[in-house]
């Protein structure tokens, strides 16, 4: 559709899959995930991106989102209640691009950060 929709961690379940329209929608994950950018898992399938990450009780979650690739991702997707933050993409210093040709900011986030 063309609305916007967040998906709060706290009301996904393990295992659930999600229509995820990268273009538009977002995953937020709350303070009763526990869940922070540097914890975050990416798995990479054909077919979806699953989100990997342990709660504050240490049970793991994976979060599917179908039919989009890593690549995708805008930096809107994912949030952390924490502040930290997941960008895609290696930037390489001021000359250098990343391969989807962004540049990334982290100077607003204190710690556990990721970049893929």
């Amino acid at each position: 559709g063309a609305g916007m929709t967040t998906y709060n961690s706290s009301d996904l379940t393990n295992g659930q899959r999600i229509a995820f329209n990268a273009g538009s929608d977002s995953v937020f994950f709350d303070s009763a995930s526990g869940a922070y950018a540097a914890r975050l898992g990416l798995l990479v399938s054909a077919d979806r991106l699953t989100l990997q990450y342990f709660d504050k009780s240490s049970k793991l979650h994976n979060i599917d989102l179908m039919g989009i690739a890593l690549g995708d991702l805008r930096d809107a997707s994912l949030s952390f209640a924490d502040g930290s933050q997941l960008r895609v993409g290696a930037n390489g210093g001021p000359a250098y691009l990343d391969s989807w040709a962004r540049l990334y900011d982290l100077s607003g986030s204190a710690t556990g950060d990721q970049v893929r």
